[in-house]
């Protein structure tokens, strides 16, 4: 992992800490630049996704029916002419 302040490459775990998401990591730069990192347990990730395409799977088929829908008019206009 580089330091998001110089890019250095050396830098080292100060604390480590258990959160619901998964592990909370607070890092330091020999440069002096401390910052966070969250490892996001791949369950969590995968419930969240299985989530979102429930949720937004109607609204696409919906958008796709209308969107067929629309060319199938678009194109009965042009064979009109």
């Amino acid at each position: 992992m580089r330091c998001p302040n110089c890019a250095g490459a050396e830098n080292h775990v100060i604390e480590t800490r258990a959160i619901n998401l998964g592990i909370r990591r607070r890092r330091q730069c020999q440069c002096g630049h401390r910052w966070a990192t969250v490892e996001i347990n791949a369950e969590i990730v995968r419930d969240v996704w299985n989530f979102w395409q429930k949720a937004l799977r109607p609204a696409k088929v919906k958008r796709k029916n209308k969107r067929a829908a629309a060319q199938a008019k678009g194109f009965k206009a042009m064979s009109d002419v």
